[in-house]
């Protein structure tokens, strides 16, 4: 016993003399959950009191460690936001409607809230600006298009469902908007420049464009940051599209988790040359 005891001294002595060393009041919570754990383990106990200790300090240690980790993990994503794209996308020689608008899915008794991204025509739709779990291509589902002061009861045949968003063909023609905008270039974003979110859902913001995200075996990111701490990005905006000087530059894709003034955007010249020809070989 005595013999754990002294360990257990020279291990507090050692804890002390290295906070003495660097004393950085952020290391104090660490060195006292060490102390804990060694401790437990050193002083005499019953095997399950030792088990039952060990498992708290642990936890304990779990939800220290975890804040900071994902701290750090936010500091270095922001970190890699750049103000040159990875990959250039150049613009489309079209015009495309502008989207905005909230679209609910019904399936069954579930019912989902996305934003259209665009509308190719006044039938064809692309939504969300990502993948929607269980919703099968070339199935035909009820859904409500809600506008401007307007609530449209329609139905719709998913052409696809992949990264880029959910692709929707009417089954009659629905006139959204009127409003026809062109689809920036990437040289064109301007970065450190007002934007505008569009969504009838979560309401038109301005926004921020702070640069570009390059993310790991994904489609890269435009994000812009709001500005009024009383606007956010919302679930059910996943669509959302972002207008700078007249063009769109991208479709709200998410949002960085733990950094809620940030959103993530898929480019819109990307998203547009990845969906608009499938969308347009699917006319009737």
């Amino acid at each position: 016993m005595s013999s754990k005891r002294t360990s257990l001294l020279l291990l507090g002595a050692a804890l002390c003399i290295s906070f003495v060393l660097d004393p950085t009041p952020d290391r104090l919570p660490f060195l006292a959950l060490l102390a804990a754990i060694s401790g437990t383990i050193i002083l005499p106990r019953s095997k399950t009191e030792r088990t039952v200790g060990v498992l708290i300090c642990c936890a304990l240690l779990f939800f220290y460690i975890g804040p900071t980790m994902h701290s750090r993990f936010l500091e270095d994503t922001v970190g890699r936001i750049t103000e040159e794209p990875a990959q250039h996308w150049a613009a489309p020689d079209t015009l495309v409607r502008l989207g905005g608008q909230q679209i609910s899915f019904q399936e069954e008794s579930s019912r989902y809230i996305m934003t259209a991204c665009y509308w190719l025509d006044n039938s064809k739709a692309l939504v969300a600006a990502h993948r929607a779990k269980g919703f099968a291509s070339g199935s035909i589902i009820p859904i409500q298009v809600i506008g401007k002061g307007q609530i449209e009861e329609l139905s719709a045949k998913i052409l696809a469902n992949d990264d880029n968003g959910v692709a929707l063909e009417l089954t009659k023609e629905f006139l959204p908007t009127t409003d026809l905008y062109p689809i920036a270039a990437t040289s064109e974003i301007v970065v450190g420049g007002e934007a505008e979110i569009i969504s009838t859902y979560g309401g038109s913001f301005p926004v921020v464009v702070k640069g570009f995200l390059d993310l790991v075996g994904q489609q890269e990111r435009v994000v812009v940051e709001k500005i009024k701490d009383t606007d956010n990005f919302v679930g059910g905006m996943s669509g959302s599209p972002i207008v700078q000087n007249g063009k769109i530059i991208g479709f709200m894709n998410g949002t960085l988790k733990g950094e809620k003034r940030l959103a993530l955007c898929s480019i819109a010249a990307e998203v547009y040359a990845n969906t608009a020809d499938l969308m347009n070989e699917c006319n009737p």
